[in-house]
């Protein structure tokens, strides 16, 4: 069958069998999609590490697991794995993509914003709010964040701090966030509602 390649990041890795690994990732082109990958080599090992960014080449299958090929680590992260407070963001930003993002789906802008991401994650200055931020980012880029979707879900002055911190030209002005405590639950509670939606969807 045709070898195809594209950029995505591995979201997990999971053991299988001796010396193989099946793997989630997130492609610029492909969305969310699984990957078999025989160890066979240092180099496949750490491109199979959760977090990386790489160069993948692979074979689509029948079902929803693909062959792996060959590849070439673009991003290995290593200092956000060196930080735990970074390392749980991360993590926690993988998981926004997981619940969100449907398989197949492609979603090359939230792609780029989730690799920038990653990048910028180890040289900011604080991480506060860092994730409620990357809820709405996820939101908007879905279509279901606007007064119009959703108008009694915040108050006037909620969608104008929303609004702000989405417009931040810079990854250094997000220090500027200050959600409230009510804000970032109220956030995170119409995140896990529309992620719910989209799993459940998916299941049916």
């Amino acid at each position: 069958m045709k070898e195809e390649k594209g950029r995505a990041i591995v979201l997990t890795a999971f053991p299988y069998r001796e010396k193989e690994r099946i793997l989630t990732l997130f492609g610029s082109e492909e969305g969310l999609f699984h990957l078999i990958v025989k160890l066979s080599s240092s180099r496949y090992l750490a491109l199979s590490s959760p977090l990386t960014e790489g160069e993948f080449v692979y074979v689509r299958g029948k079902s929803d697991l693909w062959r792996f090929c060959d590849g070439t680590v673009l991003e290995d992260h290593l200092s956000l794995r060196e930080q735990l407070d970074r390392l749980q963001l991360a993590s926690a930003l993988v998981e926004a993509i997981l619940s969100s993002q449907l398989p197949g789906k492609t979603a090359p802008q939230l792609y780029q914003l989730f690799s920038l991401t990653l990048k910028k994650l180890s040289s900011l200055e604080t991480l506060n709010h860092i994730k409620e931020w990357f809820y709405l980012k996820i939101l908007q880029h879905e279509g279901v964040l606007s007064p119009f979707y959703c108008p009694q879900l915040f108050t006037v002055d909620e969608w104008q701090e929303i609004t702000s911190a989405l417009s931040l030209p810079a990854f250094s002005d997000l220090k500027k966030i200050a959600f409230s405590p009510s804000l970032q639950i109220k956030i995170y509670n119409h995140f896990s509602k529309q992620s719910g939606f989209h799993k459940k969807s998916n299941e049916e």
